[in-house]
């Protein structure tokens, strides 16, 4: 992945420094960033499917480049295939290495790659959990080309299907085998995932779902997934892998170093061995090619701003754009609620109320503030999972399993910030109403009314928390499209599909519902409580 360069040890000298030295490190400093804004010649940017990666071959192949050609560095960027395609459009990666043959031609007739070579494979499988709903075990002995058939069957029998959904070259060819099926997936028993490869498979072996996967990464994940290999063979279920160089890269000589060095014979001899040792046969095979010349087609022109885009989806108002954001809002929502009516009282008894163990209470809630949102999200998934005490309540990758994850992350800033807002109010306002002759309740109230301001804020704190999450609710909700799917989980999955300006449509509502909170925040911190009792 992209590694960035830490500026940590610099912040801290800035500290020590006397106040003549620290201009000198100052221009030092905007020198070393002026310097990362434009990247060393030595550094290629590889824009790679993620199963090539998660596997681990291209660290193997490129720990091997690196060391007969110390002088260059390539930093690879593991995405799906349609977003790698995209970082090369854009000029964000010097190389691809994907695993769509359609849409490489198409890259590389518009002009923007060149010198397209396919030189691996291996293969697609359709897995299941051993129950196999649709009795899809053994078509692979009766079919020519057994992916259509399994499929056709599949969507017959309306039997659960995991899609990844996000435009990777396993997604494309998934859809190619419905194409080829004459069979439409359609909801509830199709589902879209929206991530990952390795993801993909441990939802659809919790939700016990038939899903494509390439053979390697169902292989290296193991036993964290409860999938068997059902179908495999045949000419549609082949999966292979090419490496073409990006016309608008920044660093054309060390990208075009890096793509001869990986059709090499010492490369092509790894990739035929890798994965032996481990799993007694290799993940990858070799396939013979031809080195082209240099031949760009078409003019590589950019596409339309992508900004310029976005704000088209959203002035047409976009069924998708929209959808996501309402269920967002209806999920943060139906949280927060959850959220309030559990913490408030937390936080008005603990303000009220003096007992032995209160301050170590206390400080568990602040505790709860620092939590990182995708331990918290680790912990519902743990909870909620099939092997977990809450399993059989099937609630993972479901929107309760989000609303859940989202309570508890909502839950420790609404009990803190209405105990610090109770806390601000002089006890004299309870008393003083007491003396003039109010009930225990009603004092309780005022109490309450003169800090109305802190807890208005405490509940837009609240779901200001909730509503911009990501690592949480991907874990626990999957990302699933018409279920789960909501504004963080979508710019994520279209930033990897390449659909810049959805992303970036969908980040503008956010943008927009988290200045609005914080401006509420705002206006309520510099009106403040007033008091009812006269002086």
């Amino acid at each position: 992945m992209v590694e960035y360069p830490s500026f940590l040890p610099v912040s801290a000298t800035f500290r020590r420094l006397a106040p003549l030295s620290r201009w000198v490190s100052l221009v030092a400093f905007v020198s070393l960033v002026s310097g990362c804004a434009s990247e060393p010649a030595g550094v290629v940017y590889l824009g790679s499917t993620t199963s090539v990666y998660d596997t681990g071959l291209l660290d193997t192949l490129v720990a091997a480049f690196e060391q007969e050609n110390p002088d260059l560095e390539v930093k690879v960027l593991a995405v799906g295939t349609g977003q790698a395609l995209a970082l090369g459009r854009r000029g964000d990666a010097d190389l691809v290495l994907v695993h769509a043959p359609d849409a490489e031609l198409e890259f590389v007739r518009a002009g923007h790659g060149r010198n397209r070579v396919t030189f691996m494979r291996n293969d697609f499988v359709i897995a299941s959990p051993a129950e196999d709903p649709a009795a899809i075990r053994g078509i692979s002995e009766t079919e020519t080309e057994p992916g259509p058939a399994a499929f056709a069957t599949i969507a017959s029998a309306e039997a659960p299907f995991l899609s990844r959904g996000d435009d990777s070259g396993t997604h494309k060819r998934e859809l190619a085998l419905w194409a080829a099926s004459g069979a439409s997936p359609v909801a509830p028993w199709y589902q879209e995932a929206g991530q990952g490869m390795g993801n993909t498979l441990v939802i659809a072996s919790e939700r016990r779902s038939y899903v494509l996967t390439d053979r390697a990464t169902l292989t290296v994940l193991g036993d964290a997934a409860d999938l068997e290999v059902l179908v495999q063979g045949g000419h549609l279920l082949e999966n292979f892998y090419s490496i073409m160089m990006a016309t608008a890269g920044r660093n054309q000589a060390g990208a075009e170093r890096f793509w001869r060095w990986l059709l090499s014979e010492r490369a092509q001899s790894m990739i035929a061995s890798y994965g032996s040792d481990r799993f007694g046969a290799p993940l990858f095979s070799p396939v013979p090619f031809v080195i082209p010349d240099d031949s760009a087609a078409g003019d590589g022109s950019e596409a339309t701003n992508p900004v310029v885009l976005a704000w088209q989806l959203l002035t047409s108002g976009d069924a998708y754009v929209i959808d996501v954001v309402l269920r967002s809002l209806a999920i943060s929502g139906a949280a927060l609620i959850l959220a309030v009516l559990i913490g408030l009282p937390i936080g008005v008894g603990l303000a009220l109320s003096r007992f032995r163990l209160r301050m170590p209470v206390v400080a568990l809630v602040n505790t709860g503030l620092a939590f990182p949102p995708v331990v918290i999200g680790l912990v519902v998934y743990l909870l909620l999972s099939r092997s977990g005490p809450l399993g059989p309540l099937e609630l993972l990758y479901t929107p309760g399993a989000v609303i859940l994850a989202q309570v508890v992350l909502a839950g420790p800033y609404i009990v803190a910030v209405t105990l610090a807002a109770l806390d601000s109010v002089s006890p004299d306002v309870r008393m003083q109403a007491r003396g003039l002759g109010a009930s225990q309740w009603q004092a309780l109230l005022l109490h309450l009314r003169e800090a109305r301001a802190s807890l208005v804020a405490a509940v837009a704190a609240g779901f200001g928390a909730v509503i911009s999450e990501v690592g949480a609710v991907m874990i626990v909700g999957g990302n699933l499209a018409g279920e789960t799917r909501v504004m963080t989980s979508a710019i994520v999955l279209e930033t990897r599909r390449g659909n810049f300006s959805v992303a970036i449509a969908i980040g503008i509502v956010l943008l927009t519902i988290a200045l609005a909170v914080n401006l509420l925040l705002t206006l309520l911190h510099h009106r403040g409580p007033s008091s009812p009792i006269p002086a």
